[in-house]
């Protein structure tokens, strides 16, 4: 009974929302959460109307509890994603939104919001030379014109000749608007791999570091956890 008057009660706050009554909306949404204190998307619902109040503190407290109750709602984290870029923790912005794409990749803001930080509008167009360094501003980005997208193939394998970790990875890479690009296949190589392996569907940044035509990284980024995953300088083989 409670479970059917919570639904109710959220759906009539969501037409209300709809039609931009937004003071019925939230009461409607607070009935909802006292027949249901559970209802993830009630506490969503709030979390919409504080932001488009502009009360972005309002709106990120209700969206965290949002995800207290729902840890996969992708609106809530791409909308935390957005405070954290408006308030200047592109870090932060870009964490949230690769988890969003983790959850659904065909997420075209998150997407684009991700791409955009990560290259900056002043990014020179012209090849740089591989493995070259930039600081950028706030650290978007690790390496400049590392490659980022979306891993769509992981093989962890050893050459027992040699002894040799090899990180196989498939990416699909897409541009500073969202858009795709082309499919990578990148090599991680060495005596040794400090860090973890990415899961299909994350979405990292490689080094762009060429070697014999392919692409041979010694490092890269996960958005998703925000975790690097290297081959450490003592550990790199002269094959590299």
């Amino acid at each position: 009974m409670a479970g059917k008057k919570a639904q109710d009660f959220l759906a009539l706050a969501q037409e209300h929302y709809r039609e931009g009554h937004l003071a019925d909306s939230e009461s409607a949404y607070r009935q909802a959460i006292k027949a249901d204190d559970q209802l993830a998307e009630a506490f969503y619902g709030l979390g919409l109307i504080r932001h488009s109040m502009r009360d972005y503190s309002g709106a990120q407290e209700l969206f965290h509890e949002c995800l207290h109750r729902n840890p996969s709602h992708e609106h809530c984290l791409y909308y935390l994603g957005s405070i954290a870029e408006q308030d200047g923790h592109p870090v932060t912005a870009t964490g949230l939104y690769g988890k969003v794409l983790s959850l659904n990749p065909e997420h075209k803001s998150a997407r684009a919001r991700l791409t955009q930080l990560l290259i900056p509008p002043d990014r020179v167009e012209t090849p740089a030379l591989p493995g070259a360094r930039v600081d950028l501003p706030n650290g978007e980005r690790e390496w400049r014109d590392s490659i980022v997208g979306r891993v769509t193939g992981f093989k962890h394998r050893t050459e027992d000749s040699l002894q040799i970790q090899v990180f196989d990875i498939r990416l699909q890479a897409y541009d500073d608007n969202g858009r795709e690009t082309r499919e990578y296949a990148a090599m991680m190589r060495g005596r040794k791999i400090a860090g973890t392996a990415p899961n299909i569907g994350d979405w990292i940044e490689i080094e762009p570091r060429y070697k014999g035509g392919g692409l041979q990284p010694y490092k890269m980024r996960n958005l998703v956890t925000g975790g690097v995953t290297r081959v450490p300088l003592g550990w790199r083989t002269h094959f590299n």
